[in-house]
C-alpha cells in the first residue's frame, strides 16, 4: 500500500492499465466487432464476344473476381478497387512503382460501392466483379510501350499483357467497409500474379474457379 501511495508508482500502474485498456478494446474492435471481407484466391477468366456498342471489349476474355461478406454482420459502404502495379515500366534498373487503377464498369468507373453486404452464411449471396480493362485509355500515355498503346486502341489489352510489363508487375484489390454495429473500418487487401488468372466460371457457392482446359478461353 506504501507503493501505491507514491504517486510516480501510481501514476506508472495506471499508465499501463490505460495501455492495456486501449490495446484490448483495439483488439476487440479489430477482431470482433470489425467486418470480414473475403477475396477470391484467383481471378477467372473467360472467353467473351462483344455484345453490345456499350461493351466494346474485342479481348475475347472477361476477367472477374468474386466476393463475400464471411462475418457475422453485416457490412455497410463497402468500396472495392482493381489496380495493376507495375515495376521499372521502362527502366529495368528502376524502383519505382506504376500503378493503373482498373474500371470496374463499362462506363469507366473505378470503384465499385454498395451501401450493404449480408452475411453470406445467411443470404448465401457472393458478389462476381468484372475488371474492364478496355474500358479506360490510361495505358495510351507515352510511357507505355507501343505494342500495348496499339492493343488499348483496338480494345484488345489482356491482362496478361499488362503483367508481362517491366521487372515486376500485380494485380491488386483493396476492399474496405465497416461493421453495421459498431462502425469500426477495415481494409483488406490481395494480391495477384499471372499465375492466378484461371481459365474458368466461379462455382456458384464458393471463391473457387471450375477451371477449364486454356484453349477454350
Amino acid at each position: 500500500m506504501d507503493l501505491l501511495a507514491n504517486p510516480v508508482i501510481s501514476q506508472f500502474i495506471g499508465l499501463l492499465v490505460g495501455l492495456f485498456t486501449s490495446f484490448f478494446s483495439w483488439w476487440v474492435l479489430f477482431r470482433w466487432m470489425a467486418p470480414t471481407i473475403s477475396i477470391s484466391s484467383s481471378i477467372s477468366r473467360t472467353p467473351s464476344s462483344v455484345s453490345s456498342e456499350e461493351d466494346d471489349d474485342k479481348s475475347g476474355a472477361r476477367y472477374r473476381i468474386k466476393i463475400e461478406n464471411s462475418g457475422r454482420r453485416p457490412a455497410v459502404d463497402l468500396q472495392v478497387t482493381v489496380f495493376v502495379r507495375v515495376k521499372g515500366l521502362n527502366d529495368h534498373q528502376s524502383t519505382i512503382w506504376e500503378v493503373v487503377h482498373l474500371p470496374l464498369a463499362t462506363s469507366g468507373e473505378t470503384t465499385w460501392t454498395t451501401p450493404l453486404m449480408n452475411p453470406v452464411r445467411k443470404s448465401k449471396l457472393r458478389t462476381r466483379l468484372r475488371i474492364c480493362l478496355n474500358h479506360t485509355d490510361y495505358c495510351t500515355k507515352p510511357h507505355f510501350p507501343e505494342h500495348i498503346c496499339e492493343k488499348v486502341a483496338r480494345k484488345e489489352l489482356l491482362l496478361e499483357d499488362l503483367l508481362s510489363l517491366g521487372t515486376q508487375a500485380q494485380v491488386g484489390v483493396m476492399v474496405s467497409g465497416y461493421d453495421e454495429f459498431s462502425g469500426a473500418r477495415k481494409v483488406f487487401m490481395k494480391t495477384y500474379h499471372s499465375s492466378d488468372i484461371k481459365c474458368g466460371e466461379f462455382e456458384r457457392k464458393s471463391l473457387l474457379i471450375a477451371e477449364m482446359a486454356p484453349n477454350a478461353a
